[in-house]
């Protein structure tokens, strides 16, 4: 299409793909971001500009489902891309900042939740932890030991520390994400 184009007319072909494509589009998107519902929305949207923008470039060639698809898994990767980074805030379990982090969504909690509430989350969820999983904490973490010391002084071996090290960073991130949500409920 010329740039002079009739813009009723693009929006007009816009608005028929959009009606025939975008409930799918709108739903594959809700179904991949169902974690993060306001993203899928936003990737949503940039689609629908992506299609008029297409249309009135008059880039669209060949079948415009197929193209529609593309461009809405190439956003939802994008997206979860941004996803990543925004997870890259971590919450350390206590004031001495060893090794063990637990990621949480900073974009929740930034704005709602101060450090003081946080370091007393940390506290509550390490008074939660059974002894076996403190001891397990402090020598990994705390004292950075490795795994085969471990075992040793556990009398186990190597691969059940590295699963009780695996089963005991789930609890603690499960815990963590319970109680920020319970917190920012509650605001």
């Amino acid at each position: 299409m010329d740039k002079n184009v009739d813009s009723e007319k693009v929006n007009k072909r816009v608005m028929d793909l959009w009606e025939k494509y975008g409930p799918g589009i709108s739903k594959l998107c809700h179904m991949k971001l169902s974690n993060y519902p306001q993203d899928a929305e936003d990737v949503t949207s940039e689609i629908y500009l992506a299609l008029h923008n297409a249309v009135y470039d008059d880039k669209i060639k060949g079948n415009p489902k197929s193209w529609l698809y593309s461009v809405t898994r190439n956003l939802i990767n994008k997206k979860y891309k941004e996803i990543i980074q925004r997870r890259k805030r971590y919450v350390s379990l206590n004031d001495t900042n060893y090794c063990h982090r637990l990621s949480y969504e900073i974009d929740m909690l930034e704005p709602r939740v101060s450090e003081e509430k946080i370091m007393e989350i940390k506290k509550e969820i390490e008074g939660e932890l059974s002894p076996d999983e403190n001891n397990l904490l402090d020598l990994i973490y705390r004292k950075k030991k490795k795994h085969k010391k471990i075992a040793k002084k556990l009398d186990t071996t190597e691969n059940a520390v590295k699963q009780r090290n695996y089963r005991l960073k789930r609890n603690i991130k499960s815990k963590a994400h319970r109680k920020m949500e319970d917190y920012i409920n509650s605001l």
